[in-house]
């Protein structure tokens, strides 16, 4: 038990360290070693964070996949690949992290990741079944707003403009004073201003 103890330590310790260069900083005068100037780390350029990033959070999958530790480092490694343009890796690690029951929260996080990623290379279909899919689902804890948010951009890819302002229209009456609300009334006002301006075209 000492043994489970010490070990999960050391991964959490790890994932720490992992989460640190994810989020360094950016600095040309960086050296080698990020952490020569102190706790922070520093990196001269976003790719070589990534690919540090990258290394981090492999090692952790390697060591502890099925764990949710493992689980955390996967969701981060798959976000480190789709910003290194490794799309099929980054979508596989991501699925992988979707379908986790480990840790129920990274696994909606890399649906949401998934959804967006869909949105933009164009699978419109596959982007709309995994938002649909979360907002029905009374387990999901991720703001609904934000979900309905992403959903109306799907819906305006989709040539739907009229459903997407329906959309935003409901949340941003149904949201009261969240944080999201302004962030709905300017995607509506967006919307309907393009959807004014073709009426009178």
């Amino acid at each position: 038990m000492e043994y489970l103890d010490t070990r999960d330590m050391a991964a959490q310790q790890q994932l720490a360290r992992a989460m640190d260069v994810f989020h360094g900083r950016i600095d040309a005068a960086a050296t080698d070693d990020p952490f020569a100037k102190g706790p922070e780390a520093v990196f001269k350029t976003e790719a070589a964070k990534l690919q540090a990033a990258s290394k981090e959070f492999s090692d952790i999958v390697a060591r502890h996949g099925s764990s949710k530790i493992g689980v955390i480092a996967r969701f981060y490694l798959g976000l480190c690949e789709l910003r290194q343009g490794q799309k099929n890796e980054g979508v596989k690690s991501l699925e992988i992290v979707r379908n986790n029951t480990k840790d129920r929260t990274v696994a909606y996080l890399a649906k949401k990741v998934l959804a967006k990623y869909y949105l933009d290379s164009g699978n419109l279909k596959a982007a709309k079944e995994i938002l649909d899919g979360m907002i029905k689902d009374p387990q999901c804890e991720l703001p609904k707003e934000d979900l309905k948010l992403d959903l109306s951009r799907v819906l305006t890819a989709e040539g739907k403009r009229d459903e997407a302002i329906k959309l935003l229209r409901s949340t941003r009456d149904e949201s009261g004073k969240s944080m999201l609300q302004s962030m709905l009334i300017q995607e509506l006002n967006r919307l309907e201003g393009s959807a004014g301006a073709r009426a009178q075209n």
